[in-house]
C-alpha cells in the first residue's frame, strides 16, 4: 500500500470516528441531521469529483450504528491501478467493514468507490 494512498485512508477513517464519536455521545446516534453537512464537507474532499454522492449514502446508512471506537486496514488488492482497501471499524457492540476503492488523481489519491456491510451485533 502507497504510504501517501494509506495515510488518505488513514486520515480519512480516523475523521469519520472522531466524528462519529462526538455525535454518539451527544446524541445517542452516529450523525445526527444537523452535523451532517459539517460531516460532509469535512470528508467530501477525499473523494472523486462527482462520487461524493456515495458519501452521503454511506453517512445515512449508517447512521444508526453505535460509534466505533477503533479501526484496522487490511491488506490491499490491486486491479487496473484501482487501489481496493478493506477497512474493519469495532465498536464496543459490534463491527463493520468498509471497502475503500482508491485511484491516483493528478498525483493525489481519491476514494472513487465505497462499499459497506451490515452492522454485525457481537
Amino acid at each position: 500500500l502507497p504510504s501517501s494512498l494509506k495515510s488518505v485512508i488513514t486520515d480519512f477513517c480516523t475523521e469519520l470516528l472522531n466524528i462519529s464519536q462526538k455525535e454518539n455521545s451527544q446524541q445517542g446516534q452516529t450523525i445526527q441531521k444537523e452535523g451532517f453537512q459539517e460531516t460532509y464537507s469535512a470528508l467530501a474532499p477525499s473523494f472523486l469529483s462527482g462520487r461524493q454522492y456515495m458519501l452521503s449514502i454511506y453517512l445515512h446508512d449508517t447512521a444508526s450504528y453505535p460509534a466505533a471506537n477503533t479501526f484496522y486496514l487490511g491488506s490491499p488488492s490491486i486491479k487496473d491501478k484501482t487501489y481496493e482497501v478493506p477497512v474493519l471499524f469495532l465498536s464496543q457492540k459490534g463491527s463493520w467493514i468498509v471497502v475503500f476503492y482508491a485511484l491516483l488523481q493528478e498525483d493525489s489519491w481519491k476514494i472513487e468507490q465505497i462499499r459497506y456491510g451490515d452492522f454485525v451485533y457481537e
